[in-house]
């Protein structure tokens, strides 16, 4: 039988060389990867003379080889795909290792010649994910020339993206991190490192991501917190505080909407994590909805407790059916289903208490609606999950204010285990029964073809076909651990993510705050509320409030279908078309700000601003879609606003203001393939010496910037 390899050792006449170290795959937990040891094929071993691997030349190379130096056998090397994922591989400067999931050195027993191997970890960048099985071999040559062997095998379930570049990088941004703050260097180094290693660094569940963004060199005030954290120092009085004084108390937690002011200002800062925030929106406000706006309310305080522990286990990679238990348990969510007043009497073995919960931890949190069995979900599931859930109250603290966490009792639970999804549940506290339910509901049949959708479709596709479900539900099926940032980034750099087909309509937050972040330029802009961060409330929209209760807020369809929401944006973008093209700002005279598109819009050769590459750069950046949609008819409103500051059809022409064009037209008539030609080609004053003429040309930015936002290809994204 042939034998596939995805290792290939080079080899010469004696003195043997390594030549090439292989550049090859990293498979993360998504990828079933066989766990067995290292086999030695030979007690004695091979040399080089004796070992042919490949006797019929049959290799599959995954990914291209990096050349290095010649490098001596004098010394063991060792490349091995480890069984949790990683590559790790000997080099010069020692043992290369990039962690994508939990893994430690520890958990690696590895010798040559019975003799085990002290591990240097360095910083690795050969990671590449495959579409068809594979099989790895290990291979060891030590000091003597003698080389070992065994093998792994292993399948994998995304296949990698061929075509990343930036515009692939910067979709993953919009969809995952509001656009992020990078910077054009950073999105094109990303865009030329191996996907899995980009991914890394542009999402983290983290409170700060310095690529993703970095810190505003006039802003050294932010504190590395969560959203409790960010409230008390934003609404206090410390010295270093950069919120205006008038408006400090929108952020104390005793405000009505300190959760959402906090949230939202959290997003539009350098500095902070925007990709931490967009985890955060979608988790709490669409997956594991909870609202402000409860019939029993929940407070601020709990609000942000939910939210802070849910994207804290999150950044520690708690296995996700954990992150779920955590969410369950909370006061937030207690307070919001009323089971805080669940009671069991062992004594008599009554129930006094609801359902609510009962049946949406396993429906909205783990997609388990009973199909597998109705009347046993119904009868047993979903009572006895009832009945686990007591002894739970959220107890007042000393202010006199419902505590942000619940109090785990045993004297009112149900202490008999309780059978649930036909399992034997047991534990002395609900907190206990729950935590140990979880790691059953995560795995049952259900909760494997569900849960991966229902987060997909929240997050980046709510156009999935028969065939690209069933990819989702086997990678999610076949993680050894479940990992929602570790799903979510290989998902990210995948053809499922980047598939002509994948649609996602963007919620109006994600829509409006990624819209705001790429106009805005520093923290000083964000402080001073230049762009109206809660603008989105115009459209129907309060986050921490959603539109369903626990079904969930507003969706981007929902969004996209809504009078409202267009009246809303249309009026932003032509009655207040100042808020986004305003250039200066001033107090008694003292200039206390001023625009600086020129600092971030790239030059031409000739070191201007030409009209025509400036559009296209503001089309990409706004909308991300690699200029697809940028076509005639789109150029010629935009290079008129930026070459004239006035729409197209009154720059033609001021006694036909209302003229309407077409791309068939644009495209066929000379005068306004002439228009194209000389408004595109003609240069934008964003470094000029007179400060009128800066101002004119950031002014005309602005109106352009109306003009996309406004455009129907801003309320969505297609995968490619």
């Amino acid at each position: 039988m042939t034998t596939v390899s995805a290792l290939r050792i080079p080899y010469q006449e004696k003195p043997v060389y390594l030549r090439k170290i292989f550049y090859t795959l990293c498979l993360t937990s998504l990828l079933a990867l066989g766990s067995q040891a290292a086999e030695t094929l030979s007690p004695s071993g091979n040399t080089l003379d004796d070992v042919n691997l490949y006797p019929d030349d049959s290799f599959v190379q995954v990914a291209k080889t990096i050349d290095v130096q010649d490098i001596d056998v004098s010394e063991t090397y060792i490349l091995v795909q480890l069984p949790s994922g990683e590559l790790l591989s000997k080099t010069p400067t020692g043992f290369e290792l990039l962690n994508v999931s939990n893994f430690k050195l520890t958990d690696l027993g590895l010798g040559v010649n019975n003799e085990q191997i002290t591990f240097e970890v360095v910083a690795g960048d050969f990671f590449h994910l495959l579409d068809y099985p594979v099989l790895i071999y290990l291979g060891i040559l030590d000091k003597d020339k003698v080389l070992h062997f065994g093998a792994f095998s292993l399948t994998a379930n995304f296949q990698s993206l061929d075509s990343w570049d930036e515009t692939a990088v910067r979709k993953v941004l919009h969809t995952f991190a509001f656009g992020g703050f990078a910077s054009d260097t950073q999105i094109q180094t990303w865009a030329g490192m191996v996907p899995i290693l980009a991914i890394q660094e542009m999402l983290s569940a983290d409170t700060l991501n310095a690529k993703l963004s970095p810190t505003d060199t006039l802003d050294n005030s932010l504190p590395d917190g969560d959203l409790k954290t960010l409230s008390a120092f934003w609404s206090g009085e410390d010295s270093a505080n950069p919120i205006a004084t008038d408006a400090r108390e929108n952020f104390a937690l005793t405000a009505r909407n300190s959760a959402e002011h906090t949230w939202r200002q959290a997003v539009n800062l350098r500095g902070l994590n925007p990709a931490r925030q967009l985890l955060g929106l979608v988790e709490s406000n669409y997956h594991l909805s909870v609202n402000l706006d409860a019939v029993v309310n929940i407070t601020n305080p709990q609000m942000m407790r939910y939210y802070d522990d849910i994207m804290n286990a999150l950044a520690a990679a708690t296995p996700y059916q954990d992150v779920l238990s955590i969410a369950s348990l909370s006061a937030a969510v207690a307070t919001q289903y009323n089971h805080r007043r669940n009671t069991f009497d062992n004594e008599t073995q009554v129930f006094r208490g609801n359902e609510d919960f009962a049946r949406e931890f396993h429906q909205i949190f783990f997609g388990i609606f009973g199909d597998y069995n109705t009347d046993y979900h119904e009868e047993i599931t979903i009572k006895n999950t009832a009945q686990a859930l007591t002894d739970m109250p959220v107890l007042l603290n000393a202010e006199g204010e419902q505590d942000e966490v619940v109090t785990f009792g045993e004297e009112q639970h149900h202490i008999a285990p309780l059978e649930i999804l036909q399992q034997s549940i047991a534990g002395n506290t609900a907190q206990e029964k729950i935590q140990a339910l979880s790691q059953y509901a995560v795995v049952q049949p259900e909760s494997l073809e569900n849960l991966p959708i229902i987060l997909v479709r929240a997050f980046a596709d709510e156009n999935l076909d028969e065939a690209r479900t069933k990819v989702l539900q086997n990678a999610w099926a076949e993680m050894a651990e479940k990992n929602l940032l570790t799903f979510l980034r290989n998902y990210a750099i995948s053809t499922l993510f980047h598939h002509p087909q994948r649609f996602k309509y963007h919620t109006v937050p994600q829509r409006y705050l990624t819209a705001l972040n790429q106009m805005t330029l520093s923290n000083q802009e964000s402080y001073l509320d230049l762009y109206d961060i809660g603008g989105y409330e115009e459209e129907d929209y309060q986050v921490f409030r959603p539109l369903h209760d626990v079904f969930g807020a507003q969706t981007g369809i929902e969004a996209a279908d809504s009078a409202e929401v267009f009246r809303a944006v249309y009026q932003r973008s032509s009655k207040n078309a100042h808020i986004n093209s305003q250039t200066y700002l001033e107090d008694n005279g003292q200039l206390l700000w001023s625009k600086d598109w020129g600092s971030v819009i790239p030059v031409d050769d000739q070191g201007a601003y030409p009209v025509a590459q400036t559009v296209e750069w503001l089309w990409q950046r706004f909308l991300a879609d690699g200029l697809k949609n940028l076509g005639s008819l789109e150029r010629l409103h935009l290079y008129a606003l930026l070459a004239t500051g006035q729409d197209a059809a009154y720059a033609l022409d001021a006694n036909a203001p209302d003229r309407i064009f077409s791309s068939n037209e644009i495209d066929t008539d000379n005068d306004l393939q002439n228009a194209l030609q000389d408004w595109g080609g003609s240069v934008l004053a964003l470094d000029g010496d007179d400060s009128e003429n800066r101002r004119t040309a950031n002014h005309k930015i602005g109106l352009a910037i109306n003009f996309i936002n406004a455009l129907p290809f801003a309320f969505g994204q297609e995968g490619q």
